[in-house]
């Protein structure tokens, strides 16, 4: 894929400059090079339906032209938004030339999926509006129970996720009395995508998951890909990284093989987020950069604005903080032009981590505000609970603890918010279960009335009749045991979820997500207490070529046996965790550059010198261990680990197995 993007907007302004005959010459040239350089789709790029459906625009005319116009624009939806968009509205046009409701609604529906893949949701939403109000004056229920999804749909990227449940509800409810199997699918997947954007997990994964069943069924791949991106999003969000970029390369290759550009470029962006909670930080940018490119060839202003803003997180990271700005304010431009309020909010918390970095502190606690006050009215639970939680931290830095305490409770209210979730399940269910005894009850009661005034002439009848309602009583009790049985399912798997989102399941340290949360409480205990503390980053030295030689098992144990010897010699006051890989991260409280360096020289002399026994074979395996310090690093956590980082990979550099202190230690 090539790197460079066309820049019209330059192009025009820099014709304008020039003298007439100049222009003329730089035209033919730009032509020239355009038609030798940049890749169009022209009939050998194309798939052969789309071939052949240009072919047959040529000669077809009346209602037929406006059906094929139609499935054009279908065609092109995920490979360029103008070309889909343009054949949507001449397919409109034609139809109400025609005075044909049946294929306007056909039109209106590209119109709106065509402005929803450009990220015009504002203007999707009006176009779904009038699709539903044609359908109903139409009387087609399968038809607006689809124009309900798809104003949730607008509704959801606009931030209105209430609204966008009670459309998604009415639609299902109508979806399934006209037995619509595609739209209830599509209506689960979204429902699902809304509960997340919430911060609803627990409701959000049996929503996904059923969706995924469905679409898979259907023979759908497209959107059984983009269910697969749901669930790939639910493992990432319990820390099972590796799970969710399996899920997410999945359906890469499906969209690859469609050559849908929107989910491509879905499916890098999520890439790109694992990438970065994995600290593969040159992955996740490449593939930041991936799909930036897919979604400027297609024309997605939202996927465009959120390769924009994964770019500028990934930028801030690696440390390079003067062009992260850029990046993240075209994204918050786009943004708000789109009306998407959730990425205006994510901007504006990425603003202000990277201006309180800078040490323009006021700046970046007003971005913060904005972002607490999107998320709060948009009822973004989880976001808004982490975002109060930023605040209260920096107006306790700030000595303004009258603030620190306000933001402090609203992070409790968001979090219990959060939690409480699954006691609305419990509740939702238990409303079920007595309205079905109720109806049992009620059923019993007709039954004995019924019974009383047979007759003995009808008693065979009536046999007959109690062994139905036995069957139908032995049906409900069934389906009442397998609903509790997927109920108690779902809570075992939340369950594991949650432990798995901290622990490490090899080695059964703590995972990085835990000692991230440890490392915000120490850095807070500094300021109280100003004792220092610090940072080892160790990695096992050639670990890639033990698993080359003795097999992934051997790895594992080498893995086991090393996180032994390191909980050996750390204290109980201290903390260890599996950073990711071969590596591990050590947080030694209360200890200075001097005391960590002796600590690390041991352990790397006793990683030296133990054998690990793995069937016939001894292995012998050595570390490389950097050291940093939260006092040298400026009293920046995300520095000092950084620090402790490229010491370790600068003691790699220099032969492995041995101790390297950070720059900032050594001056």
């Amino acid at each position: 894929m090539s790197s460079s993007v066309f820049d019209k907007a330059g192009f025009v302004a820099y014709c304008k400059g020039m003298r007439r005959w100049d222009g003329f010459l730089f035209v033919f040239l730009l032509i020239s090079f355009c038609t030798t350089q940049v890749p169009a789709e022209n009939a050998g790029d194309l798939p052969k339906d789309i071939v052949q459906m240009k072919r047959q625009l040529k000669t077809v005319q009346g209602d037929k032209r406006a059906q094929l116009l139609s499935r054009m624009s279908d065609a092109f939806l995920g490979r360029s938004v103008k070309e889909s968009l343009g054949y949507a509205n001449q397919a409109l046009e034609l139809a109400r030339k025609l005075n044909r409701q049946d294929l306007e609604v056909v039109a209106l529906s590209q119109v709106g999926k065509a402005q929803c893949a450009g990220g015009e949701y504002k203007r999707a939403f009006q176009i779904f509006k009038n699709l539903l109000n044609l359908q109903e004056k139409r009387r087609d229920r399968k038809g607006i129970a689809y124009a309900m999804n798809r104003i949730g749909f607008a509704l959801t990227d606009l931030g209105r996720y209430d609204e966008a449940l009670a459309n998604y509800r009415n639609a299902l409810k109508l979806a399934r009395e006209v037995n619509d199997t595609r739209t209830i699918a599509s209506t689960l997947n979204e429902m699902g995508v809304t509960y997340w954007y919430k911060g609803d997990v627990d409701n959000a994964l049996p929503e996904f998951q059923n969706a995924y069943r469905m679409f898979v069924k259907l023979g759908d791949r497209k959107n059984a890909a983009m269910a697969g991106i749901n669930i790939g999003l639910l493992f990432h969000e319990a820390g099972m990284l590796q799970e969710a970029i399996v899920k997410y390369k999945e359906s890469l290759r499906i969209f690859r093989d469609m050559g849908h550009r929107e989910g491509i470029g879905t499916a890098y962006i999520n890439l790109c987020s694992a990438y970065r909670d994995q600290h593969q930080l040159p992955e996740a940018l490449a593939a930041a950069k991936e799909a930036r490119q897919e979604f400027q060839v297609s024309g997605d202003k939202q996927g465009l604005a959120d390769a924009n803003a994964s770019i500028g997180a990934i930028l801030f990271l690696q440390g390079k903080r003067i062009g992260v700005e850029p990046y993240l304010e075209k994204a918050l431009a786009s943004y708000r032009t789109l009306g998407n309020r959730n990425g205006e909010a994510d901007i504006c918390g990425q603003l202000a981590r990277l201006y309180l970095a800078l040490g323009k502190r006021g700046k970046g606690t007003e971005y913060l505000k904005k972002s607490f006050e999107i998320y709060s009215d948009i009822k973004a639970k989880r976001e808004a609970a982490e975002i109060s939680r930023q605040l209260s931290h920096v107006f306790e830095e700030d000595g303004n603890y009258k603030e620190a305490l306000h933001y402090a409770n609203l992070f409790l209210f968001y979090g219990r918010k959060s939690r409480q979730s699954v006691d609305k399940l419990k509740v939702q269910y238990e409303k079920e279960r007595l309205e079905n005894q109720k109806e049992l009850a009620l059923q019993e009661q007709k039954i004995a009335e019924l019974k009383a005034k047979k007759n003995r002439l009808i008693q065979f009848f009536m046999a007959i009749f109690l062994g139905v309602v036995l069957l139908i009583l032995w049906i409900l009790y069934r389906s009442f045991k397998a609903k509790k049985n997927a109920n108690e399912l779902l809570s075992t798997l939340n369950r594991r979820l949650r432990i798995q989102s901290r622990t490490d399941t090899l080695t059964g340290l703590p995972n990085r997500r835990s000692m991230l949360a440890v490392l915000d409480v120490e850095s807070s205990r500094y300021e109280r207490n100003q004792i220092d503390f610090a940072l080892l980053m160790a990695d096992i030295d050639d670990f890639k070529e033990i698993n080359d030689t003795y097999g992934h098992a051997a790895g594992d144990e080498v893995l086991k046996t090393i996180s032994l010897v390191f909980q050996s010699y750390v204290r109980q006051t201290d903390s260890i965790c599996r950073w990711g890989g071969e590596e591990f991260f050590f947080l030694l409280r209360d200890t200075d550059i001097e005391g960590a360096t002796i600590l690390a020289e041991k352990i790397r002399k006793e990683v030296a010198g133990t054998v690990i026994a793995f069937n016939e074979n001894e292995l012998l395996v050595s570390v490389t261990i950097g050291v940093s310090s939260y006092r040298n690093a400026n009293k920046d956590i995300a520095l000092a680990i950084s620090e402790a980082d490229h010491a370790m990979y600068d003691g790699k550099a220099a032969g492995k197995n041995r101790v390297v202190l950070a720059d900032s230690a050594k001056s």
